[in-house]
């Protein structure tokens, strides 16, 4: 696959690592932005949510990879919810459909595992691409409505549409939840937890970026859904140490027994917190590894960076 690309999202934290990745493989690109900015050559700015998507976007452009999103927020105002909408069904449709018109042929959106919706907490089993809760939150519904609408339209231009479902993701300069536990813990009031033995599924940025161009590169694969994950189940308790191995910290967590925490859990505020440290998101990137796949870091690898 030659020519340009058109990369969206790549101010993003997983943007960036793409972006980077894109750039030490010498290949060409475009990037759309919301905002100016010097560090990237060729851009063109746009808000994806409000303004006209015009042809001269596609010039020389022969793929697009799709990162550009609104992200997973369980407050959910009206607000949110309607970006959720517009920016991650209505916006990437636009954007496909406006490539296809122009003979784009080659379409990979960044969606995540929770468009296969909501996992219950008595879930245990490997979830995979085929599986749907059949319960959606309002972010991996528009993820979902997203990915079938793309589907569609692939079939309709007989384009070559790629979704990937990361799971997760870790790496260096990680924000969100993932970044206020790493700093409570680095702080010494992140307590440990009684180990349940639940399973999550994560992926560091560094390997979901090879993810993403091992997917957009290999031409055989059409119309393809791959959930991505470093290949681990992480029970609460692997994550809270592996993230002291990955900062090299001895400090002292306070250890909460289960008893407390069940009191705690009656706590509205802390509520959600606490099932959502102690579920079970167990998902499995087998599908991604066989086609010859295979992520080179684990959580304790959280500050390193491959490229």
């Amino acid at each position: 696959m030659k020519g340009k690309i058109l990369l969206t999202g790549a101010s993003g934290f997983i943007g960036r690592r793409v972006h980077r990745l894109l750039t030490l493989n010498h290949y060409e690109m475009r990037v759309l932005l919301r905002k100016s900015n010097d560090a990237y050559e060729d851009t063109y700015v746009i808000d994806l949510e409000k303004d006209e998507i015009k042809d001269e976007i596609f010039k020389g452009v022969t793929s697009v990879i799709h990162l550009a999103g609104y992200a997973h927020d369980l407050k959910n105002s009206p607000s949110k919810l309607n970006k959720f909408q517009k920016l991650n069904y209505e916006a990437s449709i636009a954007l496909a459909r406006a490539a296809f018109q122009k003979g784009i042929k080659d379409f990979t959106f960044i969606s995540s595992v929770k468009a296969g919706g909501i996992l219950q907490n008595d879930q245990k089993e490997i979830i995979d691409e085929t599986f749907s809760s059949g319960i959606f939150d309002p972010y991996g519904e528009s993820k979902r409505r997203a990915e079938l609408k793309l589907l569609d339209l692939s079939k309709n231009f007989n384009a070559r549409v790629n979704i990937l479902r990361p799971t997760l993701t870790y790496g260096k300069d990680v924000k969100g939840n993932l970044r206020k536990m790493i700093n409570a813990i680095k702080a010494g009031w992140f307590p440990k937890l009684p180990d349940k033995q639940n399973k999550k599924s994560l992926v560091h940025v560094d390997d979901l970026a090879r993810s993403i161009l091992f997917i957009h590169f290999n031409e055989e694969i059409k119309d393809e859904i791959f959930i991505v994950s470093d290949g681990n189940f992480y029970s609460s308790k692997v994550i809270h140490d592996s993230i002291k191995k990955a900062f090299n910290l001895n400090n002292f967590s306070p250890y909460l027994p289960s008893l407390l925490v069940r009191t705690l859990s009656f706590i509205p505020k802390l509520k959600d917190q606490i099932n959502k440290l102690q579920n079970n998101e167990p998902y499995s990137s087998e599908k991604l590894k066989k086609l010859g796949f295979k992520s080179k870091f684990n959580l304790e690898n959280l500050n390193e960076t491959i490229f």
